[in-house]
């Protein structure tokens, strides 16, 4: 008797083989299928609030003989930029689709999913938040300090290679450690060598070395690993130093200071130990560089209102002017470009500031009514963008001064911030660390 099957030739079973079908006992009409199903995602949502869950659609395009007896094919998805989950990761996709709830991240940010896989597929939506959160003030600093009778206010933090986290202090620094059981254990770092009347801004090297503005002794100070302290720099290569600030080590390792009150940032090389460059902002329109951070070789820098915070300024304009904004430069080899602005009119004060790895700016902002502090907040400015949102806020009588992401034990997708208690605008313990959940990672300090 005759068979019902076709006959077909060894190069023909390989290539229904390689389409996911099956020679021997095929239907002729499977047979006839051709190429396997193609997939797409799509949502309804151009725009959602940050934590929000969205529908995610998959869709299939093929015919359902694509699939051994006729069924749905399992399809991975991955989340490729802001921070969210999915519902599930792999799904069985029939012919009439599936329903998968993607829950964005907790910050303003675009957020991305894709077949695993493929580019082409990937879709988007940008996160919004309506009303700013409250971040969570965590750790127990305050009350760890007054144990101590410090009377001390946080200003900047930076996190050691071990996970553990340095927050500058009054003439000292402290180190946290966070257990097993969600609690934060402090300690003073022991120093000796040169003084430190004020540890301000901070950022660590490669070779473990904590470089810290200190604002009150007016320098530029190294604590090594064992902790002795050196001074650096005590000018800006010709003259006093008014107010260093922030700090940060660049990607050719050489550092920037920021002195707000002469409206320069100064970059010194620590291995010739000398000034290399001096770049200067009208602290009259301008405002003085406060707190940056790199991208590349870009240098991103947020600038205050000086004069309540600097009497020796040089230039003073009114104090309620809001001189807050955000510019942009190069930075390579120990020398500045010029800056272009990228926004204005933010605030009274712009401080700390952070990249994460998908190239979103985190920006603290403070604005003012009249002369008592309005509002202290965590701004983002989106990658690809040139306008910041507002992410996360403090009203009245707390006031954020930099944001760092964490490491280790604390987490590299939480990012974290230091408090500034300066009475009469602020109560004495409204200091110590504040944590907002994100989803997303940093991007490298010393990459």
């Amino acid at each position: 008797m005759r068979s019902s099957f076709p006959a077909i030739s060894v190069a023909s079973a390989l290539l229904l083989g390689s389409l996911g079908l099956s020679a021997i006992g095929c239907s002729s009409e499977e047979a006839q299928c051709g190429a396997a199903a193609t997939y797409g995602l799509s949502t309804d949502a151009a725009t959602a609030e940050a934590g929000a869950v969205v529908t995610l659609k998959l869709s299939r395009t093929g015919p359902a003989c694509a699939y051994e007896g006729g069924g749905a094919e399992d399809v991975t998805l991955e989340v490729v930029a802001g921070g969210g989950s999915l519902g599930t990761t792999t799904v069985p996709v029939p012919a009439a689709g599936s329903s998968v709830p993607w829950t964005l991240g907790h910050a303003p940010i675009r957020n991305a999913v894709r077949i695993a896989g493929d580019d082409d597929s990937e879709i988007s939506v940008v996160a919004a938040v309506s009303t700013p959160i409250v971040p969570e003030i965590f750790g127990g600093l305050h009350e760890w300090l007054d144990g101590q009778g410090d009377k001390s206010t946080t200003e900047d933090l930076a996190f050691l290679a071990d996970g553990s986290v340095a927050m500058g202090i009054d003439a000292g620094v402290v180190v946290g450690k966070l257990g097993d059981d969600g609690k934060v254990t402090w300690s003073k770092m022991a120093l000796t060598g040169d003084p430190l009347p004020r540890s301000h801004g901070m950022a660590f090297d490669r070779q473990g070395t904590l470089w810290t503005a200190d604002t009150k002794g007016q320098a530029l100070h190294a604590i090594s690993a064992s902790g002795v302290v050196k001074t650096h720099l005590t000018t800006n290569g010709n003259e006093p130093l008014k107010g260093p600030n922030d700090v940060a080590v660049a990607p050719g390792d050489w550092v920037i200071v920021s002195d707000p009150c002469r409206g320069e940032l100064i970059a010194y090389d620590p291995k010739t130990e000398a000034v290399t460059d001096v770049h200067t902002f009208s602290l009259k329109t301008e405002g003085g560089p406060n707190g940056f951070a790199f991208w590349g070789d870009e240098l991103y820098v947020v600038t205050e209102n000086v004069t309540l915070l600097c009497p020796t300024a040089a230039e003073k304009p009114p104090a309620t002017d809001p001189l807050a904004a955000l510019f942009k430069l190069s930075a390579k080899d120990g020398k500045f470009g010029a800056h272009t602005v990228i926004e204005s009119g933010l605030g009274v004060f712009g401080d700390g500031m952070v990249f994460d790895a998908e190239g979103n700016l985190y920006v603290v902002v403070d604005t003012a009514d009249g002369f008592a502090l309005a509002e202290s907040r965590v701004m983002v400015l989106r990658k690809g963008e040139s306008k910041l949102v507002e992410f996360a806020a403090f009203k009245k009588d707390t006031v954020i001064a930099n944001v760092a992401f964490g490491v280790g034990a604390f987490g590299e997708t939480t990012l974290y911030g230091a408090l500034l208690a300066i009475p009469p605008f602020t109560g004495e313990d409204k200091r110590g660390l504040i944590r907002i959940p994100l989803g997303v990672k940093t991007h490298p300090l010393l990459p």
